[in-house]
C-alpha cells in the first residue's frame, strides 16, 4: 500500500506515515521509486503505537532498568497500556527481546534486551536532536544620516 493508503487504514495523516517511514519505524517499508515522497508499505503492516522518540525514551529506560536504574513511568508522559503495546510493538519488528505481557511493567523493563536494531533505532534520535544555536544582534545608532539599525543573524550546531 502506500502512504495514503496506509494514512487511511490507520486513521492518520499521510504526513505521519511518512514519518514513520523515514524515521525506521516501518521495518518493511522501502522508497518508491516513480515518487520521491512516496513510500512502498506491506499490507500487514501496523500503525506504530509510539513515535520513534517516545520508543527511544522507552528503549532507554528498559536499558537503565537492567542495569539497576530506577524506573518511573511518569516521566514518559503516556499511559502504561501504551508502554506495553509499544513493548510489543518493538518485540514484534525485532527491536527488543525478552517482553513478557503478563509481569508488572517494572519487571518487564528489567527483563529487555535491546537488539541492534534497537540501538540503531536509538542512535537515530539522538543524532535527530543536534542542537542548534541561534542569535541575533541589533546595534541601534544615529549618525549625521540619521537613525541607523544593524541586524546580524547567526545559526551553529551548539
Amino acid at each position: 500500500m502506500n502512504t495514503s493508503e496506509a494514512a487511511r487504514k490507520w486513521k492518520c495523516s499521510v504526513g505521519t506515515v511518512r514519518k514513520y517511514c523515514s524515521e525506521g519505524m516501518i521495518l518493511a517499508a522501502e522508497k518508491n521509486s516513480t515518487f520521491p515522497w512516496g513510500w512502498d508499505i506491506p499490507d500487514e503492516a501496523c500503525k506504530p503505537p509510539v513515535t520513534r522518540h517516545k520508543a527511544a525514551v522507552i528503549m532507554c529506560m528498559a536499558s537503565a532498568a537492567c542495569k539497576g536504574g530506577e524506573v518511573n513511568l511518569k516521566t514518559l508522559g503516556i499511559p502504561e497500556n501504551l508502554v506495553r503495546d509499544a513493548f510489543q510493538y518493538l518485540q514484534d519488528c525485532g527491536f527488543i527481546v525478552k517482553y513478557d505481557a503478563q509481569s508488572e511493567i517494572t519487571e518487564v523493563m528489567k527483563a529487555i534486551q535491546i537488539l541492534p536494531l534497537g540501538e540503531k533505532l536509538v542512535e537515530a534520535d539522538e543524532a535527530s536532536k543536534t542542537k542548534v544555536k541561534k542569535s541575533a544582534e541589533v546595534e541601534l545608532g544615529y549618525d549625521k544620516t540619521g537613525p541607523h539599525v544593524n541586524l546580524t543573524f547567526g545559526i551553529s550546531n551548539a
